[in-house]
């Protein structure tokens, strides 16, 4: 909680001087970040404050490097950001910070053996073979859209966002629980699977952002 209050604080600011000019206004939104809700509130009809938090947990499979993974995504991340409405209608452009805490677990499915690093391993030997990515913590996003709870009389609005955050090149960490896990080659062999997975994860650096929200202003 103490690394959110920078963020926290920052949006407050940004918005304080909306509650005497613009009002504020509420959206709940889902999206690529998940499921969110935001408070913002404008100093003006061109700049525009949100403090916002996302949250949504997703499981499917997938295959890596020949292996098959359970994979479970757990979005997390609190949003800062300034609107500016150039015009000061509902298009807007946007910049600002995510507090990014979205990660992803995997749990490999056995299927006799195992392809680790270009050797094959009995599934006995590797035991659970397990992996944990994540991504840097500060993630800057840009993006534009558009919102209707900019300026004029107070009720239900609408709001879109596309941009994209840059969240860095994931941090991959594999680990077996077997018998094997220990010896000096497996690990070799581990690493050299672990940088193969995060070689194959690195295009979600650039996470792209897509949300639908619906807004009611104050």
């Amino acid at each position: 909680m103490r690394k959110l209050a920078p963020v926290i604080s920052v949006a407050v600011l940004l918005a304080a001087p909306s509650v005497q000019a613009d009002g504020l206004a509420v959206t709940a939104k889902a999206g690529t970040l998940g499921l969110g809700v935001e408070l913002s509130g404008g100093a003006s009809n061109q700049f525009n404050a949100r403090l916002g938090a996302n949250y949504f947990d997703y499981d499917f499979s997938e295959e890596y490097e020949g292996i098959d993974y359970d994979m479970e995504l757990e979005l997390r991340s609190v949003a800062a950001l300034l609107d500016w409405h150039p015009a000061g209608g509902s298009f807007r452009f946007t910049g600002g910070m995510l507090f990014n805490k979205n990660e992803l677990a995997a749990d490999a499915k056995p299927d006799g053996s195992y392809e680790i690093g270009g050797t094959e391993y009995p599934a006995a030997l590797v035991g659970d073979l397990t992996g944990d990515v994540d991504f840097d913590i500060h993630a800057p996003y840009v993006g534009f859209g558009w919102a209707t709870d900019n300026g004029g009389d107070g009720g239900l609005g609408m709001s879109l966002d596309l941009g994209v955050a840059y969240q860095g090149s994931p941090d991959v960490v594999l680990a077996a629980s077997g018998p094997i896990s220990a010896d000096p080659g497996f690990q070799a062999d581990l690493y050299q699977e672990q940088q193969a997975l995060a070689d194959d994860l690195d295009e979600y650096k650039y996470y792209p952002v897509v949300a639908v929200g619906f807004n009611y202003r104050f």
